[in-house]
């Protein structure tokens, strides 16, 4: 009951955003009472918020964080601490373990979220197909889940997705994603007018990293645009500070005339695109959560 009874008083703190009193009552519950439920919270609260010194100074815990989940995994083994590892393990993007880990949750907790994020671990693999069938058992379709979804579709089978687009399916999911997503993902799919337009549209409030610009130009050279080039780099360049102006300008006139740099910039961009897990609480007795004690 002490346990628990400080862990109410450090959640209460944690929850009023009293960082400093809540770090001093995670450290004093472990010190006291040291077991999976103590090393746990206070390594999720020391990896997400990062620790107080005597002098102090406030520094980054991520790597103590993790050993003490590590420690409470030691204690006892269940879906909270399995769930927070995965965690750690997919933000390091060791997606083999994190996969592991959010399997090992979904045993003792089934739910959409954890298999959302076995699928996005899978993603991460590129075991495409395993990502897709992991996504088709989602119960309850979110917004998070349908980039990964038409991505691990395409990957799949390309030419099938790209006949479905051709008759017109999947309008309202790809118009769920945001509009970077869409230009890759019709890129992916060999539809590179809608890359040109869906560009375009979203220039005014979006802006690209290199390896996108690679995906744009090669685009209009695959479409037979190349000769709109000159015409399209002064104009994406609008409105840009001068020295950023002129790096960008660097950047697009080397893809514009480096096919084999281009095709690289592509290939390094898909063989890193990943999604964002979903991080579910990783504290015992958060009421907030409804996550018992025990």
């Amino acid at each position: 009951m002490e346990a628990e009874s400080l862990n109410d008083r450090a959640m209460s703190l944690l929850a009023k955003g009293e960082f400093d009193a809540a770090q001093e009552l995670f450290y004093l519950n472990k010190r006291q009472n040291p077991c999976r439920q103590t090393y746990n919270n206070l390594g999720s609260f020391l990896y997400d918020n990062g620790m107080r010194l005597r002098n102090g100074k406030e520094v980054s815990a991520v790597a103590l964080g993790k050993r003490y989940v590590q420690k409470a995994w030691e204690y006892g083994q269940d879906a909270v601490v399995a769930c927070n590892l995965g965690r750690i393990f997919y933000e390091e993007q060791d997606f083999h373990t994190a996969y592991r880990y959010f399997s090992l949750t979904c045993m003792e907790v089934p739910g959409d979220q954890i298999l959302y994020n076995q699928a996005v671990s899978l993603f991460g693999l590129r075991e495409y197909g395993q990502s897709y069938s992991c996504l088709k058992k989602i119960k309850v379709p979110f917004p998070e889940a349908i980039p990964p979804l038409l991505f691990s579709m395409a990957f799949s089978d390309r030419n099938n997705m790209t006949r479905c687009l051709r008759n017109g399916e999947y309008r309202e999911q790809i118009g769920q994603m945001d509009p970077i997503q869409q230009m890759v993902f019709y890129y992916l799919c060999g539809q590179d007018l809608r890359v040109i337009e869906t560009e375009k549209i979203m220039r005014l409030e979006w802006s690209l990293n290199g390896d996108e610009w690679a995906i744009w130009i090669d685009s209009l050279i695959r479409a037979g645009k190349a000769e709109e080039l000159p015409q399209a780099l002064s104009r994406v360049t609008e409105g840009y500070a001068p020295a950023y102006e002129k790096r960008l300008c660097r950047t697009i006139r080397f893809f514009c005339r480096n096919e084999a740099g281009r095709k690289e910039a592509i290939k390094r961009y898909f063989n890193t695109l990943c999604f964002p897990q979903i991080e579910p609480c990783g504290y015992y007795g958060c009421k907030a959560h409804r996550t018992p004690w025990q």
